[in-house]
């Protein structure tokens, strides 16, 4: 049983992990998804390890099942011990991972050692509204922001290139302004939120 506050809907005591996740252990999840993308989160503890999160594309229920991974998830490097909780989002090359799924799926999570594993979230992923307009030799990038979130202005060359932070802002409530440097070149920008 988990040693802090059970989830909702769990009575006090009741609220259990999966410990001795050792590495290469593995559990299916097969749900009834809604249509979407989403952002995963692990409710993990432990030490140095991860998991990494799968969608089961075929041999559902047998032993020789073909994977399409979608990310890890690391353990916090910071906050460890056994019943020490921490969310943990799941990334893939160092960026938040989006997931789409839709219908009956299911998802296969694999251990990659030390960790306990208490429950995993999916959050749908909501699209942020960016406008970009030429100023002098910049590209002025805005977008509405949060209050309380935060955002990551990325640069690439090219859309399966590796994307370069140029820039982190704090949401205020308000619409932010980020410029970004012309290079002559072609190029793409994104924004993420977490």
């Amino acid at each position: 049983m988990t040693s802090d506050i059970p989830l909702p809907g769990y009575s006090a005591g009741s609220d259990y992990d999966v410990g001795w996740f050792n590495g290469g252990d593995w559990a299916n999840y097969t749900r009834n998804y809604p249509p979407g993308k989403y952002y995963i989160y692990g409710r993990l503890a432990g030490y140095t390890g991860n998991m990494t999160i799968s969608q089961v594309t075929a041999g559902q229920g047998t032993t020789t099942q073909t994977l399409k991974t979608l990310g890890t998830c690391n353990t916090s490097a910071a906050n460890q011990g056994w019943q020490n909780w921490n969310w943990c989002l799941m990334q893939n090359n160092g960026l938040p991972a989006v997931v789409t799924l839709g219908g009956v799926e299911t998802l296969r999570v694999t251990s990659g050692g030390n960790v306990n594993a208490n429950y995993f979230m999916l959050v749908p992923v909501q699209g942020i509204s960016v406008s970009a307009v030429k100023s002098g030799s910049n590209v002025a990038l805005s977008f509405p922001t949060t209050l309380g979130s935060g955002y990551s202005v990325w640069t690439a060359s090219t859309l399966k290139g590796t994307w370069s932070l140029q820039q982190s802002v704090s949401g205020t409530g308000a619409v932010k302004t980020v410029n970004i440097p012309t290079t002559g070149t072609a190029g793409y920008i994104k924004v993420t939120s977490p």
